[in-house]
């Protein structure tokens, strides 16, 4: 009789924390869309790809993972699909780094799914992905 042995694989995925108070409440910030007015230099691209990760990753964005009455103290939240749409290929450039920086152990162990040509990160099998491109 043969069974079938499964190693389980556990990940440490790190998503960065915000840099600055205004930058971790923009990342904080419950709004379904978001336009921001700030200047140069200020981590808009930055704050977008840590708060795109972690709806990727199901992980609360109004706490950060540490539990809140939105996420009943669990720091999880359904995982979304994330669509950023970004002016300039230079910013797109950056973002795409920040988010396959951050999600680089998944997808060296195969948990997801990276598209360079398209600019996606999806979970195989699901429609929850990471979608950039410029607009």
């Amino acid at each position: 009789m043969a069974t079938d042995v499964q190693e389980v694989q556990e990940l440490k995925i790190v998503v960065p924390s915000p840099n600055s108070p205004w930058q971790d409440e923009f990342v904080r910030c419950e709004a379904k869309r978001q336009a921001v007015k700030a200047g140069r230099q200020s981590g808009k691209t930055f704050g977008a790809a840590i708060k795109a990760c972690l709806a990727f990753l199901g992980i609360c964005w109004r706490c950060c993972g540490s539990g809140c009455v939105g996420c009943d103290n669990t720091g999880r939240t359904e995982p979304k699909r994330v669509l950023y749409a970004a002016p300039t290929a230079e910013q797109l450039g950056q973002f795409w780094f920040e988010v396959c920086d951050a999600l680089a152990p998944g997808i060296e162990a195969g948990q997801f799914k990276k598209d360079e040509t398209e600019h996606t990160i999806e979970y195989p099998g699901t429609n929850i992905l990471i979608k950039a491109k410029t607009a």
